[in-house]
């Protein structure tokens, strides 16, 4: 999936996802991308549906539900998507529960 031009030249400071990542099948290609077109030191915020594990795995019917309902992907925990940040490239990454 091509996400951005590769211009050679066209970097940007900042980029952002608003719950659209959990709808693309592999995620790591769009953090990848998102990385790419960033500046040195840019910033990236991305809003998107976390699995918060103290609260156990989603059931099999849960999960039946976000791909049907909402069409999720994939609905990954807070480490699983750490993960997939650094291999992507990024450092400092924070994450924020909007639920509380």
């Amino acid at each position: 999936m091509k996400v951005v031009r590769s211009t050679g030249w066209c970097r940007y400071d900042a980029a952002f996802s608003l719950l659209v990542i959990l709808h693309i099948p592999n995620r790591l290609s769009v953090l990848k991308a998102m990385y790419e077109a960033l500046k040195p030191g840019g910033s990236v915020l991305i809003e998107d549906m976390i699995h918060l594990t103290e609260e156990g795995p989603f059931t099999d019917r849960e999960e039946e539900l976000l791909r049907e309902m909402v069409g999720a992907h994939s609905v990954s925990d807070v480490e699983e998507y750490r993960m997939e940040l650094m291999e992507a490239g990024f450092v400092d990454i924070e994450f924020r529960d909007l639920t509380k």
